[in-house]
Protein backbone atom coordinates (compact mmCIF):
# COMPACT_ATOMS: atom_id res chain seq x y z
CA UNK A 1 0.00 0.00 0.00
CA UNK A 2 1.44 3.35 -1.03
CA UNK A 3 0.99 6.04 1.63
CA UNK A 4 1.32 9.30 -0.25
CA UNK A 5 -1.58 11.54 0.74
CA UNK A 6 -1.09 14.26 3.34
CA UNK A 7 -3.74 14.95 5.92
CA UNK A 8 -6.36 17.59 5.20
CA UNK A 9 -7.46 20.22 7.69
CA UNK A 10 -10.65 18.25 8.45
CA UNK A 11 -8.53 15.23 9.35
CA UNK A 12 -6.82 17.12 12.20
CA UNK A 13 -9.99 17.24 14.30
CA UNK A 14 -10.40 13.49 13.88
CA UNK A 15 -6.71 12.87 14.61
CA UNK A 16 -6.99 14.88 17.84
CA UNK A 17 -9.40 12.21 19.16
CA UNK A 18 -6.77 9.47 18.94
CA UNK A 19 -5.95 8.08 22.38
CA UNK A 20 -2.29 7.73 21.45
CA UNK A 21 -2.08 11.50 20.83
CA UNK A 22 -3.89 12.56 24.02
CA UNK A 23 -2.05 15.45 25.68
CA UNK A 24 -0.69 17.07 22.51
CA UNK A 25 -1.69 20.70 22.03
CA UNK A 26 -2.95 21.89 18.63
CA UNK A 27 0.48 23.15 17.50
CA UNK A 28 2.10 19.83 18.42
CA UNK A 29 -0.68 17.89 16.70
CA UNK A 30 -0.14 19.97 13.55
CA UNK A 31 3.61 19.25 13.70
CA UNK A 32 2.99 15.54 14.07
CA UNK A 33 0.44 15.58 11.22
CA UNK A 34 3.11 16.91 8.86
CA UNK A 35 4.87 13.54 9.25
CA UNK A 36 1.72 11.47 8.67
CA UNK A 37 0.10 10.06 5.54
CA UNK A 38 -3.55 9.19 5.09
CA UNK A 39 -5.28 6.59 2.96
CA UNK A 40 -8.91 5.70 2.22
CA UNK A 41 -9.44 1.95 2.24
CA UNK A 42 -12.50 -0.01 1.13
CA UNK A 43 -14.32 -2.43 3.43
CA UNK A 44 -12.87 -5.93 3.34
CA UNK A 45 -9.31 -4.92 2.40
CA UNK A 46 -6.42 -6.30 4.44
CA UNK A 47 -4.36 -3.45 5.85
CA UNK A 48 -1.67 -5.48 7.60
CA UNK A 49 -0.86 -9.18 7.36
CA UNK A 50 0.30 -11.40 10.19
CA UNK A 51 4.05 -11.89 9.98
CA UNK A 52 4.68 -8.72 7.99
CA UNK A 53 6.26 -5.64 9.50
CA UNK A 54 4.02 -2.70 10.29
CA UNK A 55 6.97 -0.26 10.16
CA UNK A 56 4.94 2.33 12.02
CA UNK A 57 1.74 3.35 13.71
CA UNK A 58 -1.72 3.26 12.14
CA UNK A 59 -4.45 5.54 13.54
CA UNK A 60 -8.11 5.09 12.58
CA UNK A 61 -9.77 8.38 11.67
CA UNK A 62 -13.05 6.90 10.43
CA UNK A 63 -14.38 3.40 9.92
CA UNK A 64 -13.56 0.19 11.71
CA UNK A 65 -10.97 -2.58 11.52
CA UNK A 66 -10.91 -6.10 12.82
CA UNK A 67 -7.81 -7.79 14.19
CA UNK A 68 -7.72 -11.49 13.37
CA UNK A 69 -5.54 -14.56 13.06
CA UNK A 70 -6.08 -15.86 9.52
CA UNK A 71 -6.92 -19.48 8.85
CA UNK A 72 -3.99 -19.81 6.50
CA UNK A 73 -0.98 -17.54 6.34
CA UNK A 74 2.58 -17.84 5.16
CA UNK A 75 3.56 -18.37 8.80
CA UNK A 76 0.86 -20.59 10.31
CA UNK A 77 -1.96 -22.96 9.49
CA UNK A 78 -5.07 -22.81 11.69
CA UNK A 79 -8.29 -24.78 11.56
CA UNK A 80 -10.31 -21.55 11.45
CA UNK A 81 -9.94 -17.78 11.41
CA UNK A 82 -9.89 -16.26 14.91
CA UNK A 83 -11.25 -12.72 15.37
CA UNK A 84 -9.36 -11.01 18.20
CA UNK A 85 -11.27 -7.75 18.32
CA UNK A 86 -12.45 -4.63 16.55
CA UNK A 87 -10.95 -1.16 16.65
CA UNK A 88 -12.93 2.05 16.22
CA UNK A 89 -12.03 5.65 15.27
CA UNK A 90 -9.39 7.04 17.61
CA UNK A 91 -7.80 3.60 18.07
CA UNK A 92 -4.40 2.66 16.74
CA UNK A 93 -2.41 -0.45 15.89
CA UNK A 94 1.09 -1.35 14.77
CA UNK A 95 2.63 0.03 17.96
CA UNK A 96 4.77 -3.04 18.66
CA UNK A 97 6.81 -2.33 15.54
CA UNK A 98 7.80 1.03 17.06
CA UNK A 99 9.53 -0.71 19.95
CA UNK A 100 11.16 -3.78 18.48
CA UNK A 101 10.56 -3.85 14.69
CA UNK A 102 8.85 -7.22 15.16
CA UNK A 103 6.41 -8.51 12.55
CA UNK A 104 2.69 -8.20 13.20
CA UNK A 105 1.28 -11.00 15.34
CA UNK A 106 -2.18 -10.59 13.77
CA UNK A 107 -3.75 -9.43 10.54
CA UNK A 108 -5.87 -6.28 10.28
CA UNK A 109 -8.76 -5.91 7.85
CA UNK A 110 -11.18 -3.04 7.30
CA UNK A 111 -14.67 -4.09 8.29
CA UNK A 112 -16.14 -0.81 6.99
CA UNK A 113 -14.78 1.83 4.64
CA UNK A 114 -11.82 3.29 6.42
CA UNK A 115 -9.82 6.51 6.62
CA UNK A 116 -6.48 5.57 8.10
CA UNK A 117 -3.40 7.58 9.10
CA UNK A 118 0.10 6.14 9.01
CA UNK A 119 3.10 7.50 10.93
CA UNK A 120 6.28 5.61 10.05
CA UNK A 121 8.63 4.48 12.81
CA UNK A 122 11.42 6.54 11.22
CA UNK A 123 9.30 9.70 11.08
CA UNK A 124 8.22 9.26 14.70
CA UNK A 125 11.83 8.81 15.78
CA UNK A 126 12.92 11.95 13.90
CA UNK A 127 10.00 13.91 15.37
CA UNK A 128 10.76 12.64 18.91
CA UNK A 129 14.40 13.72 18.55
CA UNK A 130 13.46 17.16 17.21
CA UNK A 131 10.52 17.70 19.57
CA UNK A 132 11.13 15.69 22.77
CA UNK A 133 7.83 16.72 24.38
CA UNK A 134 5.85 15.26 21.45
CA UNK A 135 7.93 12.08 21.60
CA UNK A 136 7.47 11.74 25.36
CA UNK A 137 3.69 12.15 25.14
CA UNK A 138 3.25 9.76 22.22
CA UNK A 139 5.54 7.07 23.67
CA UNK A 140 3.90 7.36 27.10
CA UNK A 141 0.46 6.92 25.52
CA UNK A 142 1.74 3.99 23.46
CA UNK A 143 3.09 2.29 26.58
CA UNK A 144 -0.24 2.79 28.36
CA UNK A 145 -1.98 1.22 25.36
CA UNK A 146 0.40 -1.76 25.31
CA UNK A 147 0.03 -2.29 29.07
CA UNK A 148 -3.77 -2.16 28.78
CA UNK A 149 -3.72 -4.75 26.00
CA UNK A 150 -1.50 -7.02 28.11
CA UNK A 151 -3.85 -6.65 31.09
CA UNK A 152 -6.85 -7.46 28.90
CA UNK A 153 -5.05 -10.51 27.55
CA UNK A 154 -4.08 -11.61 31.07
CA UNK A 155 -7.70 -11.28 32.26
CA UNK A 156 -8.80 -13.45 29.35
CA UNK A 157 -6.21 -16.10 30.20
CA UNK A 158 -7.25 -15.97 33.86
CA UNK A 159 -10.90 -16.57 32.94
CA UNK A 160 -9.85 -19.44 30.70
CA UNK A 161 -7.73 -20.98 33.48
CA UNK A 162 -10.64 -20.74 35.95
CA UNK A 163 -13.03 -22.38 33.49
CA UNK A 164 -10.76 -25.38 33.01
CA UNK A 165 -10.53 -26.30 36.74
Amino acid sequence: MLWKNRLKKDDLALLARAAVLRGLNSAELTQLAEHCRVQDIKAGETVLEEGHSANGLFIILDGQVEAFLPRDSAHRQRSTEIVLGRLQPGSSFGEYSLFDQSPAFASIRSSRDLRLVFLSAIDLEVLANDEPRIGMIVYRNLMQQVVERIKTSDRGLDLFARDTH
